[in-house]
């Protein structure tokens, strides 16, 4: 059963497999879990929960899995490690919470979850390996625009509608004459040439 619960990432747990078992679905710990992990949990006090433990609480007829984001006397503020912004709904004292303990992948390997402190480190550790990646896109296509190494398309051969692009006998790409843009073979090839 998947529900959505934030505005830009669905992420939910399956109904439970048995007590304390519950089977992940979603996207918004990816990283932390994967689609098919199983996630072992115990249920845990209001008042023992700390900033980064990762927390299963019911949300909406269904059950969500989220970081706690902030924590203060009276509620818990909670995020997804992709979500841009945490929840917008607080959890209470009173709502029932399970601690997520271990996590077990479709290879059927036991891994402890991190808590407090490492739970933190690993939710900073995902937002800048994001935010890097994201930054190193954003300038090689920068680059790409400025200083363009790739060469041009050869001229095409024509077979009825299709186009053949070839670099000697090799098919390099292929089109069709009545759509513009072309497919590559290889993703060498797409680095090396640039279409029309």
């Amino acid at each position: 059963m998947s529900m959505p619960f934030s505005e830009n990432c669905e992420n939910a747990l399956s109904s439970s497999i048995e007590p304390g078992k519950y089977l992940y679905r979603g996207n918004s710990m990816f990283r932390v879990f994967a689609d098919g992990d199983i996630v072992i949990t115990r249920p845990i006090a209001f008042d023992e929960v700390r900033r980064g433990d990762i927390v299963v609480f019911a949300r909406n007829d269904g059950k969500v899995i989220h970081r706690v984001w902030r924590k203060t006397a009276s509620f818990l503020e909670m995020i997804g490690d992709n979500n841009p912004r945490p929840d917008a709904e607080k959890l209470g004292r009173n709502a029932a919470l399970e601690l997520a303990v271990v996590r077990i992948d479709r290879k059927k390997r036991r891994s402890p979850v991190g808590r407090g402190g490492r739970g933190v480190c690993r939710f900073v550790c995902n937002r800048m390996r994001r935010a890097v990646r994201g930054a190193l896109s954003k300038m090689l296509h920068a680059l790409l625009r400025v200083v363009d190494w790739r060469r041009k398309l050869p001229e095409p051969e024509r077979f009825g509608d299709d186009l053949c692009y070839f670099s000697g006998e090799r098919l390099i790409a292929r089109g069709r004459a009545d759509r513009p843009g072309v497919c590559f073979v290889r993703l060498s090839d797409r680095l090396k040439y640039r279409s029309r």
